[in-house]
């Protein structure tokens, strides 16, 4: 019988010997020890000449089989790359156009370069984002270079190390040809070991190349502007949008700062962020601006800024230096009117509030956004809202410290409150037991409320309270309707101030639950917050630690 061999191993298909089989001459002698008859022993040979040549031919088989399998296993591995192959082509990256991905590579670049801590220099190749998605591969780097605006931010670190060499002029020279004629978005810091130094390191290397492109710059950022700034001296602004000018620490000389801002024309400047400075050393079309924001400023900024068109308005804690503070709570103080504000924010201490009050007088003002803390041993109080509190209709309020705070004295700050539609609201939750009180009394607070969110440090015995303020406001006439509840549930933490029992996952299911059933509508519950909490959920204090984030307006 023939077979056709294998053409991987070159195994027949054929049936092994019969060597195996014992025949009855060789039984009796492997049974028993009788001697060996002569005749049978040349049998004997013959057998054992056959079962040594179906060795070989086994090992034989073996050998072929054993490279048969090695070609299989070498053959599996290619296919397995052939898959993984495939695979790579059908990745959920690769199915989209190239639109949605330099979109994407938008989203995850730093749109504003304003942490000197976590912002990487825009000249090192190896950190900076625009540089790294350029070089994966062929279409992530056209994906790059086709979208200007991914280069269009620009960080600046006056770092002896980075600007040494002709590459780190060249660097910026690539990266801001790429990103023209888009507006942009530049950080000029210094970590040089003097002043001269930095000076001398911007004149060497890079000033005349961004003096090249300050007719697109749109946001300009200074973390240190006595210093950074003058080395931006007659560059033409144009197009500058956003000035922040941030100081890390109070400067040393507080009552003239050298602050010498550049000299031109900004006709389309409208949001400005510095701190620390008189109205005297900067030289700004002030009437013009529509957003500022004022950190450990002097109160003479306030005049400077009243009956102009600014829209939104921050103050993060007053000068308490050389008198600047004024006696506000002995002496009366004349308000003065800012015709198109329509958002008011606040940073401070408790005793600050008032004074606020008395001074910003804003008629159209629709959102107020108060954070508070006290620092100080003494009762806290909460002073009504002195001018236009019927127009308000967003309110959030988030204190810290807060020390023997009286019914009486939440009652008075929200009772003027009458129009206020979206409220956000952070307080322990003794205080906030005090505030269910007032939304459930017969003639309650905030009485138009659609959206009410909530953080406190415990939820021991306020579910209840907040069921019933619920249930009292569905039956009171000219009340609106709750249709919107959110609750955040500070998580112990023992680094916070707020101290708080986490529920269990049991425990929130039924509290929200019960809210649902009683509202007819959503309600959250978040519990991930820690540390500076209240204050990460109570926007804008979010993501910017109330700085001033100029997209907001555009």
């Amino acid at each position: 019988m023939t077979t056709e061999a294998c053409p991987l191993c070159s195994f027949k298909n054929a049936p092994f010997p019969t060597a195996l089989d014992i025949s009855p001459r060789l039984s009796q002698y492997l049974d028993s020890n009788a001697q060996i008859d002569p005749a049978d022993s040349s049998f004997i040979h013959e057998d054992m000449s056959c079962l040594l040549e179906a060795r070989v031919e086994l090992e034989k088989r073996m050998v072929a089989i054993q490279n048969g399998l090695n070609e299989m296993m070498f053959r599996k591995e290619r296919i397995d790359a052939a898959i993984y192959s495939r695979r790579a082509v059908l990745a959920p990256i690769r199915l989209l156009s190239d639109d949605i991905l330099g979109a994407i590579f938008m989203w995850c670049t730093p749109s504003l370069a304003s942490d000197l801590d976590e912002t990487p220099d825009s000249l090192d190749v190896f950190r900076w984002p625009p540089w790294i998605l350029s070089h994966v591969c062929r279409r992530w780097r056209k994906t790059a270079l086709a979208h200007k605006r991914l280069w269009s931010t620009i960080a600046l670190f006056l770092t002896s190390y980075s600007l040494t060499s002709g590459s780190s002029a060249r660097l910026l020279e690539t990266a801001l040809l790429r990103a023209v004629p888009c507006g942009l978005d530049i950080t000029v810091d210094h970590e040089a070991a003097s002043e001269f130094q930095s000076h001398l390191l911007f004149h060497r290397h890079l000033s005349e190349i961004v003096k090249g492109v300050t007719p697109y710059i749109r946001i300009l950022h200074v973390p240190t502007p006595q210093i950074s700034l003058s080395l931006l001296k007659d560059s033409q602004l144009r197009s500058l949008e956003c000035l922040q000018l941030d100081y890390g620490d109070r400067p040393t000389d507080w009552d003239e700062p050298h602050i010498d801002v550049p000299s031109c024309e900004m006709p389309r400047l409208h949001t400005l962020a510095y701190g620390f400075a008189m109205p005297s050393h900067l030289d700004l079309p002030w009437a013009q601006l529509k957003n500022i924001s004022l950190s450990c400023f002097k109160v003479e900024m306030l005049e400077l800024l009243a009956d102009t068109g600014l829209e939104v308005l921050q103050l993060e804690r007053l000068d308490y230096n050389a008198s600047h503070l004024p006696q506000h709570n002995a002496v009366p103080c004349k308000p003065l009117t800012f015709p198109q504000l329509h958002t008011f924010w606040i940073e401070g201490y408790a005793d600050e509030l008032p004074y606020f009050f008395a001074r910003v007088c804003g008629p159209n003002l629709k959102t107020l956004k108060i954070a508070l803390y006290n620092e100080d041993e003494e009762p806290t109080t909460l002073p009504s809202v002195v001018h236009h509190a019927g127009r308000i209709e967003r309110l959030d309020l988030a204190l810290k410290g807060a020390i023997g705070l009286e019914q009486e004295d939440i009652t008075n700050f929200f009772r003027p409150l009458s129009n206020v539609r979206e409220c956000y609201i952070a307080l322990p939750l003794s205080d906030l037991l005090l505030l269910a009180e007032d939304l459930s009394a017969n003639e309650p607070i905030l009485p138009r409320l659609r959206i009410l969110r909530l953080s406190a440090d415990s939820l021991r015995g306020y579910i209840d309270d907040l069921l019933q303020v619920i249930e009292v406001r569905k039956h009171l006439h000219n009340v609106g309707k709750l249709v919107a509840v959110e609750i955040t549930l500070l998580v112990q933490d023992q680094a916070s101030e707020w101290d708080g029992d986490v529920p269990s996952d049991d425990a929130r299911v039924e509290s929200v639950a019960m809210l649902r059933k009683m509202l007819d509508c959503d309600v959250r519950m978040n519990t991930d917050l820690d540390d500076n909490a209240p204050w990460s959920v109570l926007p804008p204090f979010a993501s910017c630690e109330m700085g001033l984030d100029p997209t907001l307006y555009y």
